[in-house]
């Protein structure tokens, strides 16, 4: 028969396991809340890190769209003035944009006149500012289906338009070699028929 002393022995024996059992959970808890606090505080500072890159980098993407917009706008400058001209740049280009209107007669491919003056001045600027640079001469036409001349379609004409161009540009003493030819005929439309119809004499940058 186990004796009363026998048995508190026990029951205390027990009871300090069970207390060195349930303070190391509590020890054990205490250390995975640490942890936990450590690595959120962690995880802050690199997500602060990573938002202070994102936003160091959006200004520096601003700020480099600016500085490309500024000189941009620099390049084509040299064609503004230029009767019947627009200057941009896009696609990796120069682009003096010639109004068809102004170029030419509807359905027509031979320059007018008044028009000779601003290829003149086209020229002028490529040669002083853009010595030895490819040059691309590309037609555009409006969507109306050919009707009063003897052009095929809208893409025919578009390429007549600018080989009459390009042809007057080398006669003005750009290097045949160095200006090609294309048409877009209807595919790249302006805003307007008047806009759509056009030549582009354009530098490539790229070469």
């Amino acid at each position: 028969m186990t004796s009363p002393r026998i048995m508190i022995l026990a029951l205390v024996g027990g009871s300090l396991l069970l207390t060195g059992c349930n303070n190391d959970k509590k020890d054990q808890q205490a250390l995975l809340l640490e942890e936990n606090k450590a690595l959120r505080q962690q995880l802050a500072e690199v997500q602060e890190s990573a938002d202070q890159e994102r936003r160091s980098s959006a200004m520096r993407e601003a700020e480099l769209e600016k500085q490309l917009m500024n000189r941009d706008e620099e390049l084509a400058r040299p064609f503004e003035g230029i009767p019947g001209v627009t200057g941009s740049v896009s696609g990796g280009a120069v682009v003096a944009t010639v109004s068809g209107d102004v170029l030419f007669d509807s359905g027509r491919d031979t320059l007018k006149n008044s028009a000779k003056s601003s290829l003149s001045k086209i020229a002028k600027v490529i040669k002083n500012d853009y010595p030895g640079m490819q040059i691309r001469v590309a037609g555009h036409t409006d969507s109306d289906p050919i009707k009063k001349s003897n052009y095929q379609s809208n893409y025919h004409l578009g390429f007549a338009r600018a080989w009459a161009v390009r042809e007057y540009l080398i006669k003005q003493g750009l290097p045949a070699k160095n200006v090609s030819l294309a048409s877009y005929g209807p595919d790249k439309p302006g805003s307007s028929k008047s806009k759509s119809r056009r030549v582009d004499v354009a530098v490539m940058l790229d070469g």
